[in-house]
């Protein structure tokens, strides 16, 4: 992991930085909602509300905002996917030079 970062540009890691952080936020918010319901996933939660286990208030909310979390944790991997494979092919170029 080291030569990882002994590599990395300046620029690139203060892209990663905040996406980073984002996303471990959105890891931790998604895991502290589903830990309050004792599910594993938002699919669970919402069969639990289906089922009567839970008052639709305000667990169909926390369903909702689950799935936004898990969209947007995506949305930052898929961001953060790009910038390093935008650093990789500048990587391949410099050592081709």
């Amino acid at each position: 992991m080291t030569q990882f970062y002994d590599q990395l540009p300046l620029d690139t890691a203060q892209q990663i930085e905040p996406l980073s952080w984002l996303s471990y936020q959105l890891r931790e918010n998604r895991k502290a909602l589903l830990a309050h319901y004792g599910v594993d996933s938002a699919q669970e939660l919402l069969a639990r509300i289906e089922s009567g286990a839970l008052e639709e208030h305000p667990a169909y909310e926390h369903y909702l905002s689950l799935f936004i979390l898990e969209q947007q944790r995506e949305a930052t991997r898929e961001q953060l996917r790009l910038v390093l494979a935008g650093n990789e092919e500048q990587t391949h170029a410099a050592s081709a030079s």
